[in-house]
């Protein structure tokens, strides 16, 4: 629980769509492991619009709120590695964690051409995977 006067700042991922690299990442995920395997990702970016964000922080009895839109540039050193990093290292383990070494490099691979035959020239300039991230900054304060 917060405090009177109590600030809060947090910050959230816009919707999928607004993140090429991640929404080519889920469109070959889906491709290779069957529909719903994205669940996990999608869920990271549920926020639609930054309204929605602002209204949630109201509902939680926050007086004052300013939220952000704020995109940042992500660079990975190539697809392959953001994808190895998205389903070895984030709860997406999950959808590797029954499978022998040789199943997950196959679908690791697969994996990843479908993410970048679903990229643009341009996110995959230099060998690198690069996209801009959306996300929703919010600052909220309880005045009471």
């Amino acid at each position: 629980m917060l405090r009177n006067m109590g600030r809060a700042a947090l910050s959230v991922y816009s919707a999928i769509e607004h993140t090429h690299g991640a929404d080519a990442f889920v469109g070959a995920l889906d491709e290779v492991l069957g529909k719903d395997a994205s669940r996990i990702k999608r869920g990271e970016h549920s926020f639609s619009d930054p309204a929605q964000l602002e209204e949630r922080l109201r509902e939680a009895d926050f007086d004052v709120v300013e939220v952000h839109t704020v995109v940042q540039t992500i660079v990975f050193p190539s697809v392959l590695d953001y994808v190895r990093f998205q389903l070895l290292a984030t709860p997406m383990t999950i959808l590797l964690k029954d499978r022998t070494e040789s199943e997950r490099q196959a679908i690791i691979s697969s994996v990843s051409a479908g993410t970048a035959s679903r990229s643009t020239p341009k996110m995959l300039g230099d060998g690198k995977f690069t996209f801009p991230q959306q996300a929703y900054v919010a600052l909220a304060q309880k005045l009471r």
